[in-house]
């Protein structure tokens, strides 16, 4: 009931590229759809493949997400332009699946074709979980 426009919703232990936002805030949305910026680079050497949530996109539209999903073809950045779509998917998520996740949400709204991909096409993200993936991007940036 607050949020009734567009909005960015970010992973706040995620480094990247401004220009993913920039390109983003142009992305075409209707109101019952989200995007999320993919990378589609699955040699990301930048990647934790032990952590990564694995998208699967066809035709411009998510149709899985998820840590443990086998079948994917993209890489969830954490960068999300929304609707207030997404807080009725998140509601419905856990009322049917007990997913209280972000991910959960989306695949709600991923089934009803409501999920667009935006490739980062090459553009730089990290996700910093530990000390070791900050080092990594302290190296990068600072090079």
């Amino acid at each position: 009931e607050f949020i009734d426009e567009p909005f960015f919703l970010l992973m706040g232990d995620h480094i990247f590229d401004p220009d993913i936002a920039r390109k983003m805030i142009d992305f075409p949305l209707a109101g019952d759809e989200i995007a999320l910026a993919v990378d589609q680079d699955l040699k990301n050497p930048m990647v934790d493949m032990n952590d990564v949530t694995r998208v699967m996109v066809k035709d411009g539209l998510i149709q899985n997400i998820g840590k443990g999903i086998e079948d994917y073809n993209c890489f969830d950045t954490g960068i999300f332009l929304c609707n207030p779509v997404l807080f009725s998917a998140l509601e419905k998520s856990v009322r049917e699946t007990g997913d209280d996740s972000l991910s959960g949400g989306v695949r709600i709204l991923a089934e009803k074709g409501r999920v667009r991909a935006m490739p980062i096409d090459g553009r730089f993200w990290i996700d910093i979980d530990d000390p070791e993936r900050y080092k990594q991007a302290e190296s990068y940036l600072l090079s």
